[in-house]
């Protein structure tokens, strides 16, 4: 589950970075040509994107798309890209000879992705540490200050003049809501906190009555506009992507937007005598501005840099056309629709989707080795006929000649995944869940020792992903096929003794497939028809095992699922 979490985040990630170096390259001209408010709202869609899995939603759509739109994909080159061929008896040396180089590359890449996942395991708990002590830092850092800030700050006197303008301003701008007002002689720029109770600090200087109303005005803006909760949210989206440092440029960056975007709303009908005093005033707070604190909270005041940038657009008197307006909203689409095509060209449902549905029509294959013999089964319709498998022919490259370091690395299942993969790819129709036949119970009288799902490995004692559910029962038990099919493929075929130990693989007419593995002895062989209910193996501890018991494994199109949903119990 953590595993999948971090994908998520990674994912959401790379595409909210995608839109944020867009933004950031852009920023120059769009803060000159379209209003402030514009850049702003556009920061918090990618804030969206950084919190919303947009390709899980819009996977399902898209998957549902592409496949009434009948989208082919040319497979990156695995071993599962070749199991399927059929050769001529006069051609059989040309043929091995020309898959020989294939074989050794995919060999490799196997063993690239194997060393790979060792360590990328490791990556969703760095993610996770990461995320909790940023918590603990940003919190202990934010808790204490609004601690000692409550703690020294007093109420205004409700029959002073600084209470009277600001009830004033309240009404002026409509604002109904509790928002308790305090002045604290430790800060030195006014302060609007609290998420749920709100309170408006004031430094405890002497501010004319303009200096007031223009204080009050700014800071009730960013309460009416919800600023607060637009930086809490910010916040929580820098501790999910705290890996990304763009994202940390995207907090400062909407805290700077959120102030020059309050400015032009308090200055929209200001005269430029008006204009000019309320720069002024921002001007005479920060020359009382000592520190500047981080937090989850709004203040008048910036760096220098920023009090430069917002005066200069404060002193702008700005119109929009209809045209400007129209462009802006335009590219507000665009910037929407982008995250959105990414996110679902990212989501790994996508890719997978679409290469659990390729038909072996779908599938381009070079065309040299089409030249040399090797040539996809077109012809194949397993749902019409078992018999016209050629089962040979699934496992035939698939000898490899490390296979064993493989199984030492308890990796084999790599190996098996890329077989049921292509077993799926070369049926005519992918099945409906509504069109699988129900199963039997593979170890009669047998009791569930692990679940399908992630869990501990017994051995290696890593979380690692059960592609089935284990049964046990006393040594030499019997194992019957779970619905009527035919054997592809044994321990023999494909390797993985130290892994499945002896196991055996069932293609069923309904395009399903199931696993028996660490089994004591197979009743059957490749080739042989079965019935639902015969015995074809015994119960056994072969393999990576602890105890006597069967793994049985279930897949639809290549997947695995949980068996438990499908058996007839």
């Amino acid at each position: 589950m953590l595993g999948m979490i971090f994908e998520t985040i990674v994912m959401m990630s790379a595409i909210s970075g995608i839109l944020l170096l867009l933004i950031f390259i852009l920023r120059f001209v769009t803060i000159r040509v379209f209003p402030v408010a514009w850049n702003y709202y556009v920061s918090i869609v990618v804030i969206a994107f950084l919190l919303v899995p947009v390709g899980n939603i819009f996977g399902r759509i898209s998957n549902q798309w592409m496949t009434s739109a009948h989208i082919s994909i040319v497979p990156q080159t695995r071993i599962s890209d070749m199991l399927f061929v059929s050769s001529k008896n006069t051609q059989h040396e040309n043929v091995k000879a020309s898959t020989d180089s294939i074989v050794q590359q995919s060999v490799l890449e196997t063993k690239r992705i194997i060393y790979m996942e060792d360590f990328l395991r490791f990556l969703p708990y760095i993610w996770l540490l990461g995320m909790v002590v940023f918590i603990a830092y940003k919190g202990t850092h934010f808790f204490i200050f609004k601690r000692k800030l409550l703690e020294t700050s007093l109420p205004v006197e409700q029959d002073c003049n600084t209470y009277k303008i600001y009830q004033a301003c309240k009404l002026n701008m409509g604002i109904t809501q509790q928002i308790t007002l305090l002045s604290n002689g430790n800060i030195n720029t006014p302060i609007l906190a609290g998420l749920v109770k709100t309170f408006l600090i004031l430094p405890e200087v002497e501010m004319t009555k303009q200096e007031l109303n223009f204080i009050f005005y700014h800071e009730l803006t960013h309460y009416k506009r919800k600023d607060l909760w637009v930086k809490t949210v910010a916040l929580f989206a820098n501790v999910l992507h705290w890996f990304n440092p763009l994202v940390f440029r995207m907090v400062h960056y909407i805290d700077n937007l959120s102030e020059m975007s309050c400015d032009e709303v308090v200055v929209r009908n200001m005269t430029m005598k008006e204009r000019r005093f309320y720069g002024e005033t921002i001007l005479n707070v920060l020359s009382r501005v000592i520190s500047k604190q981080e937090g989850i909270y709004s203040t008048l005041c910036e760096t220098k840099k920023g009090i430069k940038r917002r005066l200069t657009l404060i002193m702008k008197k700005r119109s929009y056309s209809k045209k400007v307006t129209a462009v802006s909203n335009g590219i507000f689409m665009v910037v929407c629709l982008t995250g959105v095509v990414l996110a679902c060209a990212f989501s790994p449902s996508v890719g997978n989707s679409i290469s659990a549905q390729n038909t072996p029509s779908e599938i381009n294959i070079n065309p040299e080795l089409k030249g040399n013999g090797i040539e996809l089964m077109d012809d194949w319709n397993w749902k019409n006929s078992l018999d016209e498998m050629n089962n040979k022919a699934l496992f035939a490259d698939i000898a490899l000649e490390d296979v064993t370091k493989v199984e030492k690395e308890n990796q084999y299942q790599l190996v098996m995944d890329q077989f049921f993969t292509t077993l799926s790819q070369n049926q005519k129709a992918t099945i409906k869940e509504k069109d699988i036949e129900t199963l039997t119970f593979p170890v009669p009288n047998g009791r569930i020792t692990s679940c399908f799902g992630n869990r501990i490995h017994p051995i290696s004692k890593t979380q690692k992903f059960h592609s089935g559910v284990d049964f046990a029962q006393k040594m030499g038990s019997d194992i019957v096929a779970a619905n009527d099919g035919k054997v592809i493929a044994t321990s023999e075929d494909l390797g993985g003794i130290e892994y499945y130990g002896n196991y055996l693989i069932v293609a069923h007419q309904n395009g399903t497939a199931t696993l028996y593995a660490h089994c004591r002895a197979l009743m059957v062989n490749t080739g042989d028809r079965v019935k639902k209910g015969d015995k074809i193996a015994e119960v056994g501890s072969t393999g990576c095992a602890t105890g006597a018991h069967c793994h049985f494994e279930f897949r639809v199109n290549g997947e695995a699922v949980n068996p438990m949903e499908y058996i007839d119990i």
